[in-house]
């Protein structure tokens, strides 16, 4: 009886197989959410920084706009391209098109790339800035008498760069400065994201 029991107490081989196979399936599964996880998180944090990163460059303009004031009674003369930094010479004619797109720059210290923490990577000479965040800006009369103005940010950073309409290695992260990448088209093939702003700025009211 003891013998018989000691037999009856045990595990067969087949027995601890199908428990291995049951509890692989579940580690399996819980690694799979753990990915899915990860990459939503991601995906979110980069939606938030790319969102920071467009509110900041509606504040600039709205900033640089600030020093648009003329013309006014006491003087004729418009001095937006000739104070302001940002907007000046770039503000088109009502309806731009999908060309009309520029990566803001001036060269030295900042050239429309940001680095992961959303914050203003150097440029110039010897620098070689990684991004991932890129900014556009376009910017168009809003009026016919040329007091306000539609201003545009879009941010695009690389998801997936795959397939035969992906970026090539001089085109990382944001392209030429004078002719940004199509971003349509490489949103519409998954290799980019894209985050949207869009406001208006108009001058002061000079006496």
């Amino acid at each position: 009886m003891a013998r018989l029991r000691s037999i009856q107490g045990g595990s067969t081989i087949v027995e601890v197989m199908m428990a291995i196979t049951v509890l692989a399936i579940g580690a399996s599964g819980v690694v799979a959410l753990q990915k899915v996880a990860l990459t939503a998180n991601r995906n979110a944090r980069n939606v938030a920084i790319a969102n920071e990163v467009a509110r900041t460059w509606v504040e600039r303009l709205r900033a640089d706009a600030m020093l648009w004031n003329h013309p006014s009674a006491n003087n004729p003369v418009p001095d937006l391209d000739d104070d302001t930094f940002w907007l000046a010479n770039h503000v088109l004619d009502p309806n731009p098109g999908p060309d009309d797109w520029f990566r803001p720059t001036d060269s030295t210290t900042m050239c429309g790339i940001h680095d992961i923490f959303g914050r203003d990577e150097a440029c110039g000479a010897g620098k070689n800035p990684q991004g991932p965040f890129c900014v556009n800006l376009r910017l168009s009369w809003v009026r016919a008498d040329r007091r306000l103005i539609r201003t545009e940010v879009r941010v695009f950073w690389v998801v997936r760069n795959e397939g035969p309409a992906a970026l090539g290695v001089d085109d990382l992260p944001c392209g030429d400065a004078t002719v940004p990448p199509n971003v349509d088209t490489l949103a519409e093939n998954g290799i980019v994201r894209v985050v949207h702003a869009v406001s208006a700025v108009t001058r002061n009211e000079a006496p």
